[in-house]
């Protein structure tokens, strides 16, 4: 079993190690998001970061791929665009909070306020919440503002366009299980964009583990159990029942 998991915005690769060591039977490889960033080329245009992701997963070939917070979009963009390539590619995805479709904004603020926030008050904003910080990101601060900028137009773009169109109704299809881990108590992602992925993607299956945003803070017994039940858990059909728990 190879597991790939593509972290989210500011956590170190020592902060997922935590929750998810290395066990014998298990090949690991953790992808950091200032990773992502680094080996962009144009890290200002949030698209092109969906590159590196995609390189890591065809060069890995996962059975299994974790993602979480900006991991998810790069995540789910990198195995679209692998599988218009190469359909036979179909590892098992888990879900942690993060946003595909429905993020506002306007309710979920931190993209607005991180551009007035120095890199030590949002340090300390992070640990207070129970994450960790790459200290490398010190460096690299501005270029995640920019990022977030980008964020916060195409959540304003995105809520317009939704009042003169109608939600999706086909499905997408990653080609496997996905497995959605949604904490409710999150400052940052609603549960509503948990929500939507649930509704907007085939064989999915929604379970509540409140862990706030970073999963490596929460109930770190849980979130294993319900990772390892998913790793040996076998595929029956394309319509696994879901369950909001």
């Amino acid at each position: 079993m190879k597991r790939l998991i593509i972290a989210g915005f500011p956590c170190p690769k020592d902060a997922w190690e935590k929750l998810f060591p290395s066990i014998e039977g298990i090949e690991q490889m953790i992808l950091p998001f200032y990773d992502v960033i680094s080996q962009t080329d144009n890290a200002y245009y949030f698209f092109d970061l969906v590159d590196p992701v995609k390189k890591a997963i065809e060069s890995y070939k996962p059975d299994l791929i974790v993602m979480h917070d900006f991991g998810v979009i790069l995540g789910i963009l990198a195995i679209l665009k692998i599988k218009k390539i190469n359909n036979e590619f179909n590892p098992k995805v888990v879900i942690f909070n993060g946003a595909f479709r429905g993020f506002n904004v306007l309710k979920a603020t931190h993209p607005i306020r991180i551009q007035f926030m120095s890199y030590d008050s949002f340090q300390k904003e992070v640990l207070e919440q129970g994450g960790e910080v790459d200290p490398r990101f010190k460096e690299k601060f501005s270029t995640v503002k920019h990022v977030y900028r980008q964020v916060i137009v195409g959540s304003l773009l995105s809520l317009m366009s939704s009042i003169f169109k109608k939600k999706p109704t086909k499905k997408i299809d990653l080609g496997s299980e996905v497995l959605i881990l949604a904490s409710k108590n999150d400052p940052y992602i609603p549960f509503c964009c948990l929500q939507n992925i649930e509704n907007d993607f085939n064989n999915t299956s929604l379970k509540r583990i409140d862990y706030g945003h970073f999963p490596y803070s929460g109930n770190i017994e849980e979130i294993k159990k319900q990772l390892l039940d998913f790793q040996l858990s076998s595929i029956h059909n394309s319509s696994t029942p879901r369950s909001n728990n």
